[in-house]
């Protein structure tokens, strides 16, 4: 069972006790010269209290070990006082300077137990030797020496036994034995004085000057050990000042402030309490010389008994166990024998507290000196600390700043700029592929639902892509980034040419599901661009190929697509061909041809379309089919649509006026119809040019309407009560529904020329259309055949019933002279063209 620290002081002190009395009982009590002057031991008694007030201290590290200079008087006593006598005399100085030092019960009773011991020790040693030779004549010069160094030594033992026993560990050691080696030679020193004083005592005047250059020693040397030991002190105070002066991180001042002043203070343990506030966050920090700065669990309660002290006191407080309420606690909150307190201050408010506790060396407390120390300390330590905040203040605005600058303000990945500087490194470690990814009419969702929903689609985008590619992108093995809008960039290290489509249709996956954005949820779709270190070893030209990728995946309709050498040839062209376009739509240089449309029934021209048509001064000819989808998704289809509405209804009204009964039809684009700008656009050009809205026809295709249901329905439920024709074009290719036409305000159908132009060979062509044909009529819609180039075809439309035709057989897209030319021919040429109409056959 383990045992207390009283406890085992008695025990070890119980055994020295029994040594002294047994000594005490076998030796002499005479003196050792019985032919030598008296001595009184009252007298002896003051002497040994002068020497136990005046002891040489030797610093060893942390630890500070104390020797009492009175060998000279004990051995003086042995030799002219008798043992019981010489006894007294050295229990009752000990117990006079205990009590002056106000040390506790179990202290007192060891250390009289330790002096008593030494006089026993050093009796037996001087009786086992003739003590005439050990005090008197040439060999005593040689012999008592070596008895007061036995002596010391015994003695150290016993000391570190009672220190061992009184704080629980093992004191003795080498260093303490490499201390006590200086002091031996003031022991020899002190035992030639006592010889020396033995030859004296015949000559009082001697006697007494050797007792005042004694004392006087004494007070010399105590005044120098304790003005050394400020000096020592202050020179760490230096080093401490120092040491902060180059720390400015608060993580860094903290853990100096508190291993510089358990170093200063020569203490176990210290701790830091900063209380949270504006300048920064609570902390709170133990240091111990092994283990370092360790932070506890939490900032510190604010009923902290260190925070409760430095909130009464204005200075720094000795804590002990004769404290008050609030110091006990401290020190039953720390578990330490003392300690000191210094308060933190900024102003007048109390910032935090440094708690000192228990002083390395355990023989002695802290003194009103080290009080000042630690006063000095804390005040040092604020201003650090208070620098350091500042310091990690800047360093964190700075940390934002950079953040904000490299990452997207959005989704917080990382932007173009960051991700340049990872593709940079891992082009220069080996293989790697960029997927370029861009969402399918993202604008179409910001015009339609407003941008705050098109940021919150941005987010689960991002959300999402972040989760379905984090077992890819783990061990740092890529990163996941947004250029801005709606592109977003996917960086894998070791991805060579021919995985990249695989890993392109893998990011497509996460688009298979919806996103949900509060009661709705928004179908989207994406395209992807791919490129690879094969194609370039530069970060910008790597992008520049995904990017030309990814446009291409577009222009096929979406899906993902690898770049191809040359490619950036095509992208080039497009680049121009979109600066010309902006350049002829604001100087209106594009031209509009009509292809004429023919009522089976009668053969008379009852419309055309209008077609849009480009002739570059640069590139020349360019086709409908390249311009018109880089108008889509350069943002100039909106334009491109109003030009040729302005242009194709100009026509309409002089027609009319020149007594021609026509429709003019305009294709509108997707864009054209989710963004609202038909439902201002078209009642203004009707009112200028003074056409019938009857006389106009809006045709779209069912992927156009498809694209978003519910937007289209309403836009077109709003055109059709301006009295405009709405056409379905391209029946049949897209989305196919034939449910929502029953829900839709059109007018017309007209079936794609794939279909028409089959029809005469292919039964399965021939079904659709003639199903068309009747499905439509049952919906009490016209239906306009494309596509017809060749008499069966005009005929077998006749005779399933269609009601329009329109195709090369009729005529080509003609410029608005010539398509009065071809009006005033047509009659007589139809009628050879075509002959009578057949008689139509029953559906």
């Amino acid at each position: 069972m383990r045992t207390g620290a009283p406890a085992r002081v008695l025990l070890v002190t119980g055994t020295l006790l029994a040594v002294v009395g047994l000594g005490t009982g076998l030796l002499p009590h005479e003196p050792l010269l019985t032919d030598g002057p008296d001595l009184h031991w009252a007298l002896l008694a003051g002497l040994f209290l002068l020497g136990d007030q005046v002891g040489l201290h030797v610093e060893l590290r942390r630890r500070t070990l104390i020797f009492q200079l009175t060998e000279v008087q004990m051995l003086v006593g042995l030799a002219l006082v008798p043992l019981p006598e010489l006894l007294l005399a050295r229990v009752l100085a000990g117990l006079v300077h205990n009590l002056i030092k106000r040390r506790s019960a179990v202290k007192v009773v060891g250390n009289v137990a330790l002096h008593s011991a030494e006089v026993v020790t050093a009796a037996t040693l001087l009786h086992l030797v003739d003590p005439a030779v050990a005090l008197t004549g040439a060999w005593a010069w040689l012999v008592a020496p070596a008895v007061l160094v036995v002596t010391i030594v015994v003695g150290h033992v016993a000391l570190t036994s009672l220190a061992s026993a009184h704080v629980g560990a093992r004191q003795l050691d080498r260093e303490s034995f490499v201390a006590l080696a200086p002091f031996l030679a003031c022991v020899v020193a002190e035992a030639l004085v006592a010889l020396l004083v033995l030859e004296l005592l015949d000559t009082p005047a001697a006697c007494a000057a050797l007792v005042v250059l004694g004392a006087a020693f004494g007070t010399y040397h105590r005044a120098v050990t304790r003005q050394r030991g400020r000096f020592a002190q202050l020179q760490l105070l230096s080093h401490f000042t120092e040491a902060l002066v180059g720390q400015v991180e608060t993580d860094e001042v903290v853990a100096t402030v508190l291993e510089q002043t358990a170093e200063v203070l020569r203490s176990d343990r210290s701790e830091l309490l900063l209380v949270g506030d504006a300048e920064g966050p609570a902390r709170w920090v133990r240091h111990t010389p092994l283990g370092g700065p360790v932070v506890q669990e939490g900032p510190p309660p604010q009923d902290h008994p260190a925070l409760v002290l430095v909130r009464r006191h204005e200075a720094a407080v000795l804590v002990t166990r004769r404290s008050d309420v609030a110091g006990r606690a401290l020190l039953a909150e720390l578990g330490a024998r003392n300690a000191v307190v210094a308060p933190l201050r900024r102003g007048s408010t109390v910032a935090g507290a440094l708690v000192v506790a228990d002083r390395s060396d355990r023989m002695l407390d802290f003194t009103s000196h080290d009080r000042e120390l630690a006063e000095s300390l804390a005040a040092a330590a604020t201003v650090a600390l208070d620098k350091g905040r500042l310091f990690d203040r800047v360093r964190q605005e700075a940390a934002v700043r950079e953040h904000q600058v490299l990452h997207d303000a959005l989704t917080g990945l990382p932007n173009r700029a960051l991700l340049t500087r990872h593709l940079q490194s891992a082009l220069r470690e080996g293989e790697v592929g960029v997927l370029l990814l861009d969402l399918d009419r993202f604008q179409d969702v910001n015009d339609s639902l407003g941008h705050d929903v098109g940021d919150r689609l941005l987010l689960k985008v991002a959300a999402r892509l972040r989760d379905r590619l984090a077992p890819r992108f783990a061990g740092g093995g890529g990163w996941l980034s947004r250029l801005g809008g709606d592109e977003f960039a996917v960086v894998l290290p070791g991805l060579a040419e021919a995985d990249l489509l695989t890993e392109a249709q893998a990011v497509l996956g996460v688009f298979d599901e919806a996103f949900p954005l509060g009661d709705t949820a928004l179908v989207v779709r994406a395209s992807i661009g791919a490129a690879c270190r094969a194609h370039s070893s530069q970060p910008g030209r790597l992008l520049q190929f995904a990017e030309i990728a990814m446009y291409d995946a577009k222009r096929r309709g979406g899906g993902c697509s690898a770049y191809l050498a040359g490619d950036e040839d095509v992208a080039r062209r497009r680049l121009e061909l979109v600066g010309a376009l902006r350049r002829a739509v604001e100087a209106s240089q594009l031209t509009v041809a009509y292809q004429p449309k023919v009522d089976l029934a009668t053969g008379r021209p009852v419309g055309v379309e209008a077609l849009v048509r480009w002739t570059s001064p640069d590139h020349g000819i360019v086709g409908p089919d390249e311009f018109v989808p880089l108008a889509e998704q350069s943002g100039l289809v909106g334009a491109l649509t109003t030009l040729v509405l302005d242009t194709a209804l100009e026509r309409a009204a002089s027609w009319a006026r020149a007594g021609r009964d026509l429709t003019v039809a305009v294709n509108i684009s997707p864009r054209g119809l989710a963004d609202g700008s038909l439902l201002s656009a078209v009642p203004l050009l009707l009112e200028r040019h003074g056409v019938a809205p009857d006389r106009l026809v809006l045709e779209l295709t069912e992927g156009t309407v498809m694209s978003d249901p519910a937007v289209s329905v309403e836009v077109l439920e709003r055109l059709a009560a301006l009295g405009v024709g709405l056409s379905i074009d391209d029946f049949g290719t897209g989305y196919s529904s034939l449910a929502y036409l029953k829900r839709l305000p059109v007018h017309e159908v007209k079936i794609d020329r794939a279909f028409v132009m089959g029809m005469a060979g292919d039964g399965d062509d021939a079904a659709i259309v003639r199903s068309t044909v009747h499905l439509a009529h049952d919906l009490g819609l016209t239906v306009v055949a494309e596509g017809v180039e060749d008499a069966v075809a005009y005929a077998g439309l006749q005779a399933l019933g269609c009601d329009v035709a329109q195709g090369y057989l009729l005529s080509r897209p003609l410029t608005a002279d010539d398509l009065e030319t071809w009006l005033d021919s047509w009659p007589g040429h139809g009628h050879a063209l075509l002959g009578a109409p057949p008689q139509r056959q029953p559906v």
